[in-house]
């Protein structure tokens, strides 16, 4: 996990300030599975959306329509 930067995301009307975290996902050979870039909300405690294929013309980005706390 690195911390790549702060920028703003828009969800429905609201606007966060989020930091953008670029997460790694090997297998035990080393090969890579999954990558995106998290967008992290600390007011809110919570990743809002990821980001996949980041700088390339396939980059999209998976943002979450609703909230809610984790059940205990």
């Amino acid at each position: 996990m690195v911390v790549e930067g702060k920028e703003t995301f828009s969800l429905g009307d609201c606007k966060y300030n989020v930091l953008a975290v670029k997460e790694t996902f090997k297998n035990r050979a080393g090969e890579t599975l999954d990558a995106f870039t998290a967008l992290y909300a600390p007011d809110l405690q919570a990743a809002l959306a990821r980001r996949y294929d980041e700088g390339t013309s396939a980059e999209s980005v998976n943002g979450y329509e609703t909230i809610k706390p984790l059940a205990e």
